[in-house]
């Protein structure tokens, strides 16, 4: 059984490029680019048996998840 991580998708998270990531059947990453190499890192990680009731939450965080520029 392989249990490493594995890219499932790419997209947009505030709008910034975003690498997301699988780890079994209950972690997901969200890597979205702050920079060159420099990432924000947005994490679920759960007991299989919950992953599912709480994964909204997470899906919710990355809808709602905002880079704002310090003055």
């Amino acid at each position: 059984e392989d249990l490493g991580a594995e890219e499932y998708a790419r997209g947009k998270v505030s709008g910034l490029p975003t690498r997301l990531t699988k780890l079994g059947k209950e972690s997901r990453t969200a890597y979205v680019e702050a920079d060159k190499g420099t990432y924000y890192t947005l994490g679920f990680t759960s007991p299989e048996t919950l992953f599912e009731k709480y994964y909204p939450v997470y899906q919710r965080l990355l809808k709602s998840f905002r880079v704002v520029e310090s003055q």
